[in-house]
């Protein structure tokens, strides 16, 4: 193997390992929550399930949206200027962070309760989502604090306190929910409310030790003098952030709508439905730290007018995402029980997320391929590429395959080959149309809507 491709191997590992660890860690925090909330019951799973996806979109609009943007913008900043360039857009990655979160807060508190009885005819489950969800709707600015400053300090490759910051976070978490959730001592028992407000808790923590961190002890910091609003960095970190929380955006609501379109094929399935896809949203969580990797490293190379070797971390990460998470599918297709071994749970629904694994594990591969590919086109201030692919897996194959599934009374298994499809197409667009990204004067590309050749 040539030093040209060692090379920018040995920087991502370096720099993605100790990020992809800490996110695992997350996601099995991720994890211990949806054990806890299956102790509860099968509505209250079926009710989380509809709900997280908006939970969801908030998170991922914060770390991978506002988030990414303020990565890509710092790092390229830090290439090209310095810390002292960098520094000038502090301020305002803070405020945007702070501004995106209030944002979706009052969005979700206005009409979220309107939209989950609409989706649903069950009392039961809407109010069981209504209890996981507002506790962390009304804290949501404490986790836009948290995640701007954790993509700040990953941005200037500070890895050991975002990584702490994570940790801690998630053990407060872990910690508070079963305090919170069922009770202990004087504390009495809150269910899904105390789920909630346990994650709130955990991102009290991390934004207190990042804050702590941020006011001298580290190349950027917090300190008030040093803050001030930069319209230039607003209009670069928008001009990402905005096609980026749309992305996930898209990408959430799928997810909701597939929830709902689930609860067709009975109660037991939605939730083996919500368990199995939990999986992805793990998944989601571990490709990020190599995604920062790609951000941060591609961005530096950027910065110092470096495509080709922006190309060559952009193509690497792929291939080791792709690769990863191959191994990781070819489990979960042969032994799929180990997935929901972690959870206390009815067979009937351990039977309904099996049977889904066994039919879209296998193009896991290829999403892993499109969200590597998606930090890349935000790195490149592409980020609506990135939205373009999404959608089109979206609109043309995920909800009209899972949709004819419904209408026309056909089983879960046809729903599940969509969704298998739609990876599948997602990966290969966004790992084809790559090179035409890399151009200087490149748009985004036109594809056919619905129904066109």
């Amino acid at each position: 193997m040539s030093t040209t491709v060692l090379k920018p191997i040995g920087a991502l590992v370096r720099f993605a390992v100790p990020a992809t660890v800490v996110m695992m860690l997350s996601g099995l925090f991720l994890v211990v929550d949806t054990w806890f909330i299956a102790r509860l019951g099968t509505t209250e799973l079926a009710g989380a399930t509809l709900v997280f996806p908006v939970f969801m979109i908030l998170l991922t609009a914060l770390g991978g949206g506002i988030g990414i943007g303020i990565s890509a913008v710092i790092s390229r900043r830090l290439g090209r200027g310095g810390v002292e360039d960098a520094q000038a857009c502090v301020g305002t990655c803070l405020g945007l962070g702070l501004l995106v979160a209030v944002f979706f807060s009052v969005l979700y508190l206005l009409l979220g309760e309107v939209v989950l009885r609409r989706a649903s005819p069950e009392p039961a489950l809407v109010q069981a989502a209504l209890d996981f969800s507002l506790p962390i709707f009304l804290g949501s600015p404490v986790l836009g604090f948290s995640l701007t400053l954790t993509n700040m300090l990953r941005s200037e490759r500070n890895l050991v306190v975002p990584s702490v910051m994570m940790v801690v976070g998630g053990v407060v978490n872990a910690v508070a929910a079963q305090v919170l959730m069922f009770g202990w001592g004087p504390v009495p028992a809150l269910g899904l409310k105390g789920a909630g407000w346990a994650t709130v808790a955990g991102f009290v923590a991390s934004s207190l030790l990042g804050a702590w961190v941020m006011m001298g002890r580290s190349r950027l910091t917090l300190r008030p003098s040093r803050l001030r609003w930069d319209g230039a960095a607003a209009r670069d970190i928008i001009r990402i952030a905005l096609p980026t929380i749309l992305t996930y955006v898209v990408n959430n609501v799928t997810y909701m709508l597939l929830a709902f379109s689930w609860a067709h094929f009975g109660t037991e399935a939605v939730a083996g439905y919500g368990l199995a896809s939990r999986f992805e949203y793990v998944l989601i969580l571990t490709l990020y730290g190599l995604g920062s990797a790609v951000v941060t490293l591609g961005g530096e190379e950027l910065g110092a007018g470096n495509r080709e070797g922006f190309r060559r971390v952009v193509r690497t990460a792929a291939g080791l995402s792709a690769g990863a998470v191959g191994v990781g599918a070819l489990v979960l297709f042969f032994l799929p029980q180990v997935w929901f071994s972690l959870f206390e749970t009815e067979q009937a629904v351990v039977a309904a997320g099996s049977a889904y694994f066994r039919v879209v594990a296998l193009a896991y591969p290829f999403y892993a391929l499109g969200l590597m590919y998606n930090y890349a086109y935000q790195t490149l201030a592409r980020a609506e590429w990135g939205l373009l692919f999404g959608f089109t897996r979206v609109a043309l194959v995920a909800l009209p395959g899972v949709a004819l599934a419904v209408w026309s009374g056909g089983s879960a298994g046809l729903a599940a080959a969509a969704i298998a499809a739609s990876f599948a197409l997602y990966g290969l667009l966004s790992h084809s149309l790559f090179p035409l990204a890399l151009h200087p004067r490149a748009s985004a590309p036109a594809l056919p809507a619905p129904g066109l050749s």
